[in-house]
């Protein structure tokens, strides 16, 4: 992921459309204004070369549910810096042209510590709890007391509201589970056992380079719903 803007100096906040955020990003890395390795610049120069000519690659830009993620994170108080409205774009606006699923269905985030990596995928599986919609979200870590950082910190922000509920998630053993409505959240260590049986929407593996092979089977998992989403997150 590019630098982008300094955290807490993002210009212009909220006077453009998040799409239009992200493709200044994506102008900056291409053009050299925003520092970014290689893989991001080659990465960026498809990305525009999609939004150029999106029905020649098979691609349609849909920007609702972008725009409901950014709207929610301004309102729940994060700044988004320009790097994470790109990545959301690519990951929630970004369809097949064909049937309007996903076209990203996986996605791989490496990000320095202290970058905002945690910050955004919290900010990301809030928004989507929040829609209250039929939907099982979950986060796996390298252990439960890591998977437990993300449980905790959205328990947190809607501790004793009303439709919200929230469970464990407060010892290395015990998984925590957030439900709202219809939506569930559930976060747990990278085992064989807790991934059978997954149908995210969903699935956010935290420092998945130090997984084992049982992230193979959410890789799986993801490929029994049509809009299902994998999100592969880690530092360097």
């Amino acid at each position: 992921i590019g630098e982008g803007t300094e955290p807490g100096k993002v210009s212009n906040q909220g006077a453009y459309p998040a799409i239009d955020r992200s493709d200044s990003y994506a102008r900056g890395v291409v053009g050299g204004i925003v520092p970014a390795p290689k893989r991001i610049k080659a990465a960026c120069a498809r990305y525009l070369a999609e939004r150029a000519d999106p029905a020649g690659m098979g691609i349609a830009w849909d920007v609702t549910e972008l725009d409901a993620f950014v709207t929610r994170a301004q309102v729940m108080g994060m700044t988004l810096l320009p790097w994470q409205v790109h990545a959301c774009a690519v990951l929630l606006a970004r369809r097949r042209s064909d049937d309007g699923t996903p076209a990203t269905r996986y996605a791989l985030w490496s990000v320095a510590r202290g970058a905002g990596k945690t910050g955004l995928v919290v900010a990301l599986l809030e928004w989507l709890l929040s829609t209250g919609e039929d939907m099982e979200l979950c986060a796996v870590a390298t252990n439960q007391m890591k998977a437990n950082i993300i449980h905790g910190r959205i328990a947190k922000m809607h501790n004793g509201e009303d439709r919200w509920r929230s469970v464990g998630g407060g010892a290395s053993t015990t998984s925590g589970l957030i439900q709202h409505k219809k939506a569930v959240f559930n976060a747990f260590p990278s085992t064989d056992q807790s991934m059978d049986g997954l149908v995210p929407r969903l699935l956010i593996a935290d420092e998945a380079s130090r997984m084992d092979a049982a992230i193979l089977r959410g890789m799986s998992s993801v490929t029994k719903s049509p809009t299902g989403q994998m999100l592969f997150i880690t530092t360097p």
